[in-house]
């Protein structure tokens, strides 16, 4: 009953909040020293003004899961924005650390598109609407990514772990391992995410029928980059 419950609000919402969400540009922030700021534009199609709330957090990566903190090394400007109409609105990215950038900072901005307050009063649902966008701050000379990796076969699934000792992330699409006559792709849709760096990700599939321990291929892109590495895998 609560599933159906929840498929009626979905058609009932769905529509008009696609039409008046706000639209967020670009979808990721860089700095790179010694610029201290970036921007972002956000604008909605709503007929009625939209508010929208913007926080930082410091973004990390501990055993695999993704962590936010609070922070104000990173502030957005101004933290709140009301929205008319087909109106474009400049939010500013401010790193406001005096610290030197010796390596990629990583934060995440989220955008919380406020419940109108018309709305609740009258008794009809709100749905907050949250976009979470990263951003890097880079050291002056851009950084790079250096990735060390791992594979071993655990209960009949491989698993994949890669480790970062560079200082710059890496955005990783279109990552498989292949042992010559079969191979096993990881991610959704393409996309296997982010390693931040310092940090380590680890990936995890069933093994293809015949699969086993020894010399495997890994390749997979890192933005422009291709990467290509060849490993040991454990039983």
């Amino acid at each position: 009953m609560k599933w159906l419950i929840l498929a009626a609000l979905i058609l009932a919402f769905g529509e008009e909040s696609q039409a008046e969400s706000i639209q967020v540009s670009p979808i990721s922030v860089e700095i790179n020293e010694p610029s201290l700021s970036s921007t972002i534009t956000l604008k909605t199609d709503a007929k009625k003004p939209r508010v929208a709330q913007l926080r930082v957090m410091r973004w990390s990566q501990v055993d695999g899961k993704e962590v936010l903190e609070a922070t104000d090394d990173v502030v957005a400007s101004p933290p709140f924005a009301t929205l008319a109409s087909n109106t474009s609105y400049t939010v500013r990215i401010v790193h406001q650390s005096a610290a030197p950038v010796l390596k990629e900072e990583n934060y995440r901005l989220l955008i919380d598109q406020l419940p109108d307050e018309q709305s609740s009063k009258k008794n009809v649902i709100g749905i907050a609407i949250r976009y979470s966008l990263p951003i890097f701050v880079r050291p002056a000379n851009g950084g790079k990514a250096v990735l060390e990796w791992d594979a071993e076969l655990v209960d009949g699934a491989v698993k994949l772990t890669a480790i970062n000792s560079g200082n710059r992330g890496a955005k990783l699409t279109d990552l498989k391992i292949s042992d010559g006559r079969s191979f096993v792709r990881f991610g959704t849709n393409g996309a296997a995410g982010y390693i931040l760096p310092g940090q380590s990700m680890s990936w995890k599939k069933p093994a293809p029928k015949g699969f086993n321990a020894g010399a495997v291929k890994i390749s997979a892109r890192n933005e422009t980059e291709t990467i290509n590495a060849q490993v040991e895998v454990v039983p």
